[in-house]
């Protein structure tokens, strides 16, 4: 995994700039925001510059600031070589001509464009989605995701090629067989206190204490093979582990994702890589769901674990909606908060975004999934189902459209955005 914290930021600008202008962007952008992000700030870059100039930067965040910086922005680009770079517009000083003639030249790299708006219009949030952004990709690059069994057989469409995978993304796939986890489990012990803070948090509880047991001894294991593989993502063929083990891997996806590690359901890899994309942007955990239920301007996303941060009024605990077995989670989510959704498509060539309103959080509909998310749209969500990208999406709380539009861009994918 690439390192999110060696983000770099400089200012492009022409050696004919005025000097207090730039000072006033520096000030603005870089002091009052980028540098309280932990940026490692490189100064003002008038030329072509040495190539040490850029050393341990894994991505750059360029604020163009005059004209005659068209040839400092590719000869950047060229250093960084597939590293992710933002180069942001000012409304200023010739800024949005210098990035209009340089733009086609930098269709080859990791490049994205945005726009700031004059400074005394607070620019702050732009600012922050771009760096996220910039983080996220980062963390992806050289990431390692476990695939456990191979993706579900009924995932007839949600599957993406190792190889393209890693041209695309540069996130390296690493097969394990599922008799691993099986005799990891077997070995597993899950300490009482962690029994005991899952019962005692339970806002109500429908299986007994064995079963909330046998639930943690799959994570226990999971969390060995992902320390021994030194994972970044999991996806597992959880389906599998309910008729080996008579348990299930809910609880276990509930608490890693909870910790904002990645562990995505049924071996489905392009919704595995949504939640990464989606957590690394927020910050906060992210929940996988079917597409259970589409209405007008409403749908229904619903799954047997969620991320117990997510909750409201805590979390029931009950089996497994399907099979009856194990442990299920079902989430209270908070009502009334902005979410963004999303999906990408398993050839990695589009990114599907939504940003709706959680109107409905409670688990109860007793014939679909344990956690249950009503989302609220602007629009028909009816495009879901007609141009499908594959059943799975990720949520989390706030707007981060912005934020992945960006992300899009650096990775080449088209951003298809729906609200």
């Amino acid at each position: 995994m690439g390192n999110p914290d060696n983000i770099c930021a400089a200012i492009l600008a022409s050696p004919l700039r005025r000097q207090e202008y730039v000072e006033k962007l520096k000030r603005t952008l870089i002091d009052n925001v980028a540098a309280k992000s932990g940026v490692t700030y490189l100064g003002v870059i008038d030329d072509v510059p040495p190539r040490n100039v850029l050393n341990g930067c894994e991505a750059l965040f360029g604020i163009v600031a005059t004209g005659g910086t068209e040839h400092i922005m590719l000869s950047i680009a060229s250093i960084m070589s597939g590293k992710p770079i933002i180069y942001a517009s000012v409304p200023y000083a010739n800024s949005l001509p210098a990035i209009v003639e340089a733009r086609p030249l930098l269709q080859d790299h990791s490049v994205a464009i945005v726009h700031l708006p004059r400074l005394e219009e607070n620019p702050k949030r732009m600012l922050e989605m771009s760096l996220a952004a910039l983080r996220a990709v980062t963390r992806l690059h050289n990431a390692r995701l476990g695939v456990l069994g191979g993706p579900s057989p009924w995932l007839v469409y949600s599957r993406v090629s190792p190889s393209l995978l890693y041209s695309r993304l540069g996130i390296e796939i690493v097969n394990i067989d599922l008799s691993l986890l099986y005799e990891k489990y077997m070995n597993a012990k899950p300490p009482v206190d962690l029994v005991e803070k899952i019962l005692n948090e339970a806002h109500e509880t429908l299986v007994d204490r064995r079963r909330v047991e046998d639930a943690l001894r799959v994570y226990i294991a999971l969390k060995e093979i992902i320390e021994e593989y030194k994972l970044d993502i999991i996806s597992v063929k959880c389906f599998d582990i309910i008729k080996t083990l008579k348990t299930t891997a809910c609880l276990a996806f509930s608490l890693l994702n909870d910790g904002r590690f990645i562990a995505g359901c049924e071996g489905d890899i392009p919704a595995a890589i949504s939640m990464a994309i989606l957590t690394y942007v927020s910050q906060k955990p992210s929940f996988i769901g079917n597409l259970a239920i589409v209405e007008e301007k409403t749908m229904l996303i619903s799954h047997c674990t969620a991320p117990m941060g997510l909750a409201s009024n805590g979390y029931r605990l009950d089996t497994h909606y399907e099979s009856g077995e194990g442990v299920g989670v079902a989430l209270y989510f908070r009502e009334g908060e902005p979410v963004t959704v999303m999906r990408l498509s398993p050839d990695l060539s589009r990114m599907r975004v939504l940003r709706g309103k959680l109107v409905k959080g409670k688990p109860e509909l007793k014939e679909h999934c344990r956690s249950q998310a009503w989302v609220e749209l602007n629009s028909d969500p009816k495009v879901l189902v007609d141009r499908s990208l594959g059943n799975h999406y990720a949520m989390t709380y706030g707007d981060y459209v912005d934020a992945l539009r960006i992300v899009a861009e650096l990775l080449g994918m088209e951003f298809e955005f729906i609200e």
